[in-house]
């Protein structure tokens, strides 16, 4: 079983996902990762040649796929230098497969039907997907940011306050300020 997924560049966020037999080959996989809006579209050599289906799928995106060398065409410095460039926006997609094996645990699969797995993987990306934007989802709203406000929190007209530990047996009252995140 094989696993394409389609990556948003900026978010690292897994947009559309497909599974195929292992026999299918990747390049059969384009248009069902493409979901019409793209500005750009970066492949490996394996998406090499797909240039008529991306532009019918996505007419505003700039295909972005890795030249490959051939048996009787080697690849020219231009090239090589390209794909290198063209490796670092890529890169993105394996970083979303290191979180589904090194996070996840998804390292090997046993075989359950390709329609089994596919739920399952859905399942694995969309966790992905949480993982990855754990940090703009654990942000605090700005809504929430005008209840600390108060430098005060009243309850029934009555000042709460903490105790600190003051010198000897005394302790001194403080009234209560929350502390506004940084």
């Amino acid at each position: 079983m094989k696993v394409h997924i389609g990556v948003d560049k900026d978010t690292k966020l897994v947009h559309s996902l497909v599974t195929t037999p292992a026999n299918i080959h990747d390049s059969r996989t384009v248009s069902g990762l493409l979901h019409g809006n793209e500005e750009a579209v970066w492949g490996d050599s394996a998406y090499m040649g797909k240039t008529e289906e991306i532009n019918g799928k996505a007419p505003n995106a700039v295909d972005n796929t890795h030249k490959r060398a051939t048996k009787n065409r080697k690849l020219t410095e231009e090239e090589k230098i390209r794909n290198k460039m063209l490796s670092r926006t890529r890169v993105r997609v394996e970083h979303v497969f290191g979180v589904a094996k090194n996070i996840f645990g998804f390292v090997k699969v046993r075989y359950k039907g390709l329609a089994k797995n596919t739920s399952f993987v859905y399942v694995l990306f969309a966790l992905s997907n949480l993982y990855m934007a754990r940090k703009h989802l654990l942000q605090q709203p700005s809504w929430a940011k005008c209840l600390l406000i108060s430098p005060k929190i009243r309850k029934g007209g009555r000042t709460w306050s903490k105790r600190t530990q003051g010198t000897g047996n005394r302790t001194k009252n403080t009234a209560f300020e929350p502390k506004l995140p940084a």
